[in-house]
């Protein structure tokens, strides 16, 4: 099966995308900061991308070499 990943990662950006759209009301407005978030998505064995959970403020410490190896 050929995977076509800039596909892929276009599903994944309109995840993204649509997501903060829904919620964008409640992220609080600060012109000084700004906030991070991390989306957990999925891919399925149709290559179709699902959302599992946004964080924010996720940890970008890496404490062990699995941090190392997916951050």
């Amino acid at each position: 099966m050929r995977i076509d990943f800039d596909e892929i990662w276009a599903k994944v950006e309109d995840i993204v995308l649509k997501t903060l759209v829904c919620c964008q009301n409640e992220i609080p407005y600060n012109p000084c900061c700004f906030e991070l978030f991390g989306f957990d998505v999925i891919i399925d064995d149709k290559l179709n991308a699902h959302l599992i959970e946004v964080n924010t403020s996720p940890s970008l410490a890496w404490d062990t070499l699995l941090d190392d190896m997916i951050k």
